[in-house]
């Protein structure tokens, strides 16, 4: 039995003949793609398609985000995308700087935190997830434009 498959794609033909010539556009390799996700490189192996690994590096960036936390005057706040929303909406709508606002914090702990806490909070996630979104050109992401959600 022999393998054959198309460099650049995840196609592969099994030929059970004793047939030595591998199809038009196609080279021996000695297994199928491990996963669907996988395409053939020029020199027969199996790697992760940009798709997928585009695909991987969003969830990882992702889940750093949903990872940020904050200290702000020793308090430490989820920093998160919804608590994002969250801080900058309670600051937005408090009348001073000073009001205060009953707040869970990171450690699950409530606190008494003002609007302008709030903000410095957002603010400070905001920039944490920054990094994050937009890497340093030292860092290059997978190919194709990262900058879609």
């Amino acid at each position: 039995m022999k393998i054959f498959a198309k460099p650049g794609y995840n196609d592969f033909v099994v030929d059970f003949t004793e047939s030595p010539a591998a199809p038009v556009g196609y080279i021996e390799v000695s297994s199928e793609p491990p996963t669907p996700d996988h395409i053939l490189t020029m020199n027969g192996e199996w790697v992760l398609s940009d798709k997928k690994l585009k695909e991987q590096w969003k969830a990882a960036r992702q889940a750093k985000v949903n990872a940020i936390v904050v200290n702000i005057d020793g308090l430490t706040f989820d920093g998160d995308e919804t608590s994002q929303a969250r801080m900058a909406r309670a600051a937005a709508l408090a009348e001073t700087p000073t009001e205060k606002v009953r707040w869970i914090l990171a450690d699950n702990t409530v606190a008494d935190v003002t609007a302008d806490q709030l903000k410095r909070a957002a603010r400070a996630a905001g920039r944490e997830q920054e990094k994050l979104w937009i890497p340093p050109p030292e860092h290059n992401p997978p190919p194709d434009d990262i900058s879609d959600s």
